[in-house]
């Protein structure tokens, strides 16, 4: 490539970059997705399952700095709208998720998620997540540590989380992995038959959060 060819290419990329320097973003809550996954424990943790858990209604703003670890984000969802797996959802996760999972165990599964026992969905009806900070990771240019909060049950909890970062003319797609425990959450992992059934403390949470300019959301 010429010299002034690779300095235009420079200089596009750059405007392209700065382009989203210092904007606010809308969530796209139809191309987001957050995926929690849970795993069956205990002595007769063969009658249990493995389940899928999505989140759906999610709602939030992304305020993407032109210093990139000063960007913020904040999002919502209500309790009750979260699913349970979905075939869809299971095929994706693969072969720890095999089958699909009779209506009636799905049902009495989200009853108990939703209830007095786990999630309290009418005292507390939605969970929102905020990221406080971000922290570049060495060597790798899209990578971050996320410091994020996480309201639930009415409390604050902090976890920390290793995202990618990609940013392209009009929207940017944060993506990442992280083993969490129900204790971390503040929350009571399900448990039956004196602990011979339960639901494995640990559990994993994966996302793919799709922010868009708000110009370009609104279109």
């Amino acid at each position: 490539m010429k010299r002034i060819e690779f300095l235009l290419f420079i200089m596009l990329l750059a405007s392209s970059c700065a382009a989203l320097a210092d904007t606010r973003l809308i969530l796209d809550g139809e191309n987001s997705s957050i995926r929690i996954l849970t795993y069956r424990g205990g002595l007769l943790s063969g009658l249990g399952h493995n389940h899928v858990i999505e989140a759906r209604s999610i709602e939030g703003t992304l305020y993407l700095a032109e210093s990139r670890t000063e960007s913020k984000f904040a999002l919502s969802f209500p309790v009750d709208s979260l699913v349970i797996d979905t075939p869809s959802a299971r095929h994706a996760e693969g072969e720890e998720f095999p089958g699909t999972i009779p209506e009636d165990d799905i049902a009495k599964t989200r009853k108990n998620m939703l209830g007095r026992k786990l999630l309290f969905a009418q005292e507390f009806p939605n969970i929102s997540i905020a990221l406080h900070s971000l922290e570049q990771l060495p060597g790798a240019d899209n990578s971050y540590k996320a410091y994020i909060v996480i309201d639930i049950l009415g409390r604050s909890r902090n976890i920390t989380v290793e995202t990618d970062v990609e940013i392209g003319d009009n929207d940017v797609v944060i993506s990442g992995a992280t083993q969490v425990s129900h204790a971390e959450l503040g929350l009571k992992a399900f448990s039956a038959a004196l602990g011979a059934i339960k639901v494995h403390d640990n559990m994993m949470i994966k996302f793919s959060l799709v922010a868009r300019r708000s110009d370009i959301a609104a279109q």
